[in-house]
């Protein structure tokens, strides 16, 4: 305790250290389908001026995260919620280097 009162020890969340790394890597952009895990996340990006948009699927988000990175030259960043939504992003970041190979 101080002479102004108890102290108060600031402590980092999961979602605010992600977002100061993403920020940290120059990201502008961010892909994705929010939910329940996502909203603190989206919240810390928004405010750091990040341009989050918003996708009907997760496979839809990786799409336009690959392509944004392949038109930009940016990285291309891709977040969703637990549960299905992994499942759907994971068969996406599968074929995504696959579509765009020559043969």
């Amino acid at each position: 305790m101080t002479a102004s009162g108890p102290t108060r020890e600031i402590v980092a969340t999961f979602d605010s250290v992600v977002a100061d790394a993403v920020v940290a890597e120059g990201v502008s952009h961010l892909f994705g389908l929010m939910g329940a895990g996502t909203i603190g996340l989206s919240h810390h990006l928004a405010e750091a001026g990040i341009e989050i948009h918003a996708a009907r699927h997760e496979a839809g988000a990786v799409g336009a995260a690959d392509g944004f990175a392949r038109v930009t030259g940016e990285v291309g960043v891709c977040a969703v919620t637990w549960g299905p939504a992994v499942t759907n992003t994971a068969t996406a970041l599968t074929t995504a280097p696959s579509v765009h190979c020559r043969s």
